[in-house]
């Protein structure tokens, strides 16, 4: 990392074991200074905090808000990209330096806004995801929130007889859980490359997910296993379970590839490296309109009530995560 260490402001919302948490810890594991703030603060405090900082970085935490020009250099990473295109593309006028988690939608963010957006995906952070168990005690292990989809499916695999891990579990437990799979399933929602695939695969296990685009820039087949279809991923689980060498050869692989090429400590530097190429990205920052920031106020105003009342939970339990515009 070329840049001198200094201090970092993030914005996100603070929520542990979110994209914006494990960059917030990387940057003081390099030894940045990092102060947090809430992204909705960003106006009202921008005199305070003007020029007091080598970056202002923020990390999507599906809220959509303005941000001032003035506090530079920024950057904004784009995580839910695939549920909020038309808001995302708004938002990214505004920062000095864009990067987006789905391959797919960096290149149409850059196609529709003329602006240079740089495809990042997320990653692993091993501090919570590294292999923590020798011994598999489950067949399949999943751990994601469970829509009307995913209940279905874990009847079906409940149905083949497996032991598995299959819900909701504290973030600090995913390493355990996984490292103690043979195999970590990953139920991806449209688009696909999520957190579970870098973090199932930092534990020691052999990640099955369904295939997504991006994935051979990524990863060969003797490091990730993916499927095309319900019964492919039924006979892939019945085959990977037969045959023990190659599971683990494959897992060992995937293993090595993510602690070398995909932990949070890879995507900082790799915005840092982009920070020192500041001139190629400049081009197109806007100051945001008097519309646009009511626009964001109220969607956010709509959205904590949203979580808050419980409303949002039920939704997506029933059908999945919810597209915005």
């Amino acid at each position: 990392m070329s840049r001198n260490k200094g201090k970092v402001a993030i914005f996100y919302s603070g929520q542990m074991c979110s994209t914006g948490y494990y960059v917030h810890r990387t940057l003081e594991e390099l030894g940045f200074t990092v102060d947090l703030f809430d992204p909705f603060s960003a106006y009202r405090i921008k005199n305070k905090i003007k020029g007091r900082y080598t970056a202002y970085i923020c990390v999507d935490d599906s809220s959509h808000y303005s941000f001032p020009s003035d506090l530079s250099p920024s950057i904004f990473w784009f995580i839910d990209t695939p549920f909020s295109f038309k808001l995302d593309k708004i938002m990214s006028r505004y920062f000095d330096i864009v990067f987006c988690s789905q391959k797919i939608f960096a290149e149409k963010l850059s196609i529709d806004t003329g602006r240079k957006v740089e495809w990042l995906p997320l990653a692993c952070y091993p501090p919570f995801h590294k292999q923590q168990a020798q011994l598999k005690i489950y067949d399949l292990a999943f751990v994601g929130s469970l829509d009307k989809e995913r209940l279905r499916m874990r009847d079906l695999l409940e149905r083949m007889g497996l032991k598995f891990f299959f819900g909701v579990a504290n973030c600090q437990d995913i390493g355990k859980i996984y490292s103690s799979a043979k195999i970590v399933l990953n139920l991806n929602k449209r688009f696909g490359l999520n957190m579970r695939v870098f973090e199932g695969m930092c534990s020691g296990s052999m990640v099955l997910s369904k295939d997504f685009d991006g994935r051979e820039d990524l990863f060969s087949r003797e490091q990730l296993v993916v499927f095309s279809s319900e019964d492919d991923m039924f006979e892939k689980i019945s085959y990977y379970l037969r045959n023990d060498e190659e599971r683990e050869r494959i897992a060992r692989s995937g293993m090595i590839e993510v602690l070398e090429k995909h932990t949070y400590k890879n995507r900082v530097e790799k915005m840092f490296k982009s920070l020192d190429a500041l001139h190629l990205y400049s081009a197109g920052k806007v100051e945001p309109s008097t519309s646009q920031m009511m626009l964001f106020i109220i969607l956010e105003i709509v959205r904590r009530i949203w979580i808050k009342s419980g409303l949002r939970g039920i939704v997506v339990r029933k059908f999945g995560p919810v597209q915005l515009p």
